[in-house]
């Protein structure tokens, strides 16, 4: 019975640091409050009092994790994250980045020789966030039986993506403007990639459900839906007013009914 206590108390601790790390993509931990904690993680304050303590020890224990290396350029990621949104990449510099995370020059430049080889391992670590959240979506949308509504489902979760994180999308177009690193551009290739796999392995099995035509191809349906992401995004970059998930239904009752008149 200890045992199994011990690993609730274990898991909840965990999902409440995870929670804690999550929030400290967006700010500091000196901004974040004891309720903000407890809303994201979907627990009460004293869940949070009870597992690790008040502010005061949350500061030391996320502070003390920070002589370790790991934990080290996890903030430092964490606080590039933030000063490429604030400033954009080309206005940015490692000294920023170092006075936000509240370590030293010498500590970043320790981890990172450059803004380059930073941003480099922020979109690794970008993506696979990326692809961790959107497989366990279409793992969802396989299941559904009205292929107009996976379509639409699909969509929506690729602009909710991008509209949970509208920073991203102008920090890597800025990137890509002001950069001729063949590295960046092959992780940024690699990333629009797996885009098209996820789409691809949806159409197919859509295909072997008798849901798609068997001489439509899926390669250039794919293209031309990662081109129209694309431009929804750019161009909600543009007007961010806009509320891009409200455009889902509408693109995939097109590209499932076509645009010729209905008879």
């Amino acid at each position: 019975m200890s045992i199994i206590v011990t690993s609730r108390r274990e898991l909840m601790r965990e999902k409440l640091l995870k929670t804690i790390y999550k929030l400290l993509n967006d700010r500091p931990l000196t901004q974040i409050t004891i309720e903000e904690i407890a809303e994201e993680a979907g627990v009460s304050r004293q869940t949070i009092y009870r597992h690790l303590g008040n502010k005061s020890n949350i500061e030391q224990l996320i502070n003390g994790d920070k002589h370790n290396k790991l934990d080290t350029r996890s903030e430092i990621l964490a606080s590039a994250y933030r000063i490429f949104s604030r400033f954009g990449f080309s206005q940015s510099s490692l000294e920023q980045v170092a006075h936000e995370a509240g370590f030293s020059k010498g500590a970043v430049y320790g981890n990172f020789k450059s803004k380059e080889e930073l941003f480099i391992e922020l979109i690794d670590l970008r993506l696979q966030q990326q692809v961790t959240f959107l497989s366990g979506e279409m793992e969802n949308i396989m299941i559904l039986d009205n292929p107009e509504e996976g379509l639409a489902n699909f969509f929506e979760i690729q602009l909710k993506y991008c509209e949970s994180d509208p920073s991203w999308p102008k920090i890597v177009l800025e990137f890509m403007v002001h950069s001729r690193n063949q590295e960046v551009l092959s992780k940024l290739i690699l990333a629009q990639n797996q885009t098209k796999s996820q789409i691809v392995g949806l159409l197919q099995q859509m295909r072997t459900e008798g849901k798609i035509a068997d001489d439509i191809n899926l390669s250039v349906l794919t293209i031309m839906t990662t081109a129209l992401l694309d431009g929804l995004i750019m161009a909600w970059n543009l007007n961010p007013n806009k509320i891009l998930t409200t455009y889902a239904q509408d693109i995939a009752y097109i590209l499932w009914h076509g645009i010729s008149p209905r008879k």
